[in-house]
């Protein structure tokens, strides 16, 4: 046993490896890290919603610092990386928390169609920034023009407020087709952070990865100066078919396991949707939306670590 949990952390520490001291990446010694600091395909992270059982955005029930605090030795299993989507509301600590567990964070200011919050958004986004060293880049939106939220022109001028005002990269979240259709959008940018879900494109489990790859090639093909991470790509673990796509473990565990050895193959920086399972998505995405963790929402692993290792020579 002792044997099987050693291999396990060698296995993970290099993984895993992201832009740290003594995780193999580098950052400047002379100030905040850039795009020439950041070790763009040694990024394998996890995207953290915190939100447990009875908890909703849509509600306004926020988890406690307590509870997001205790998720931070969980998340420290799976990655050294971790991508969050707002930072009002509390959520605003979590960079200060995961600091305390050696985690480096990838904050989002969330836009939605309230001018208002979205300005409170971005001015906690610059706080929290300036405020916390374990930031190697910022988020000014997740998939705001996929849903209309905001024009593009208004993201566009929201992106560059922000980076006026921090010395970090600042990037935004979009799938793929977003930013193939928007070019002045990539000019915008200081990374290219793309969503690619094959289950919501309807792709078999056997093809999942290769699309994901496929459509990260193809950005990276279109914008070859610009450094592109894959923001969001996973697989869920239940809920309905969707075409050709098939919820349930067996799958996820696959998807997840391909993925990470093509992306440390090829050296793909990714964050993995997602940590936990939250069930107020239901609300949004139906049932499946409650089921894309590698945790449920009590906390609960639902796979091995030990089933996503590479086969031993």
């Amino acid at each position: 046993m002792m044997k099987k949990c050693f291999s396990l952390a060698v296995y993970i520490a290099i993984a895993f490896a992201i832009v740290s001291g003594c995780g193999g990446g580098k950052v400047s010694s002379l100030g905040p890290p850039t795009t020439d600091d950041i070790q763009f395909g040694k990024i394998i992270g996890v995207n953290y919603g915190p939100f447990r059982d009875g908890q909703s955005p849509l509600t306004g029930v926020y988890p406690t610092r307590e509870q997001m605090k205790e998720d931070m030795p969980i998340l420290k299993k799976m990655a050294h990386f971790i991508r969050t989507y707002s930072v009002t509301n509390g959520l605003e600590q979590i960079p200060e928390l995961a600091g305390q567990y050696g985690l480096k964070v990838v904050p989002t200011a969330w836009l939605g169609p309230n001018p208002a919050a979205n300005s409170k958004e971005i001015a906690n986004l610059i706080t929290v920034t300036k405020k916390n060293t374990n930031i190697p880049f910022v988020a000014v939106g997740s998939e705001s023009l996929l849903r209309g939220d905001v024009t593009k022109e208004k993201l566009k001028e929201h992106i560059a407020y922000v980076k006026q005002r921090i010395s970090v990269p600042v990037t935004t979240g979009e799938p793929w087709h977003v930013w193939n259709d928007n070019p002045d959008l990539a000019d915008a940018v200081d990374i290219i952070f793309i969503n690619v879900h094959p289950y919501w494109e309807r792709q078999p489990i056997e093809n999942a990865v290769a699309y994901v790859l496929m459509r990260y090639e193809e950005i990276k093909a279109k914008y070859p100066n610009k450094h592109v991470i894959l923001s969001e790509t996973g697989w869920p673990s239940a809920g309905a078919e969707n075409g050709a796509a098939v919820p349930s473990l067996e799958n996820q565990r696959r998807f997840i396991k391909e993925l990470m050895s093509e992306a440390i193959k090829q050296n793909i920086g990714f964050f993995l949707f997602e940590a936990f399972d939250e069930r107020w998505k239901r609300e949004v995405e139906g049932e499946v939306g409650a089921h894309w963790g590698f945790y449920n929402s009590q906390r609960e692993q639902k796979h091995d670590f030990g089933s996503l290792l590479p086969a031993s020579p």
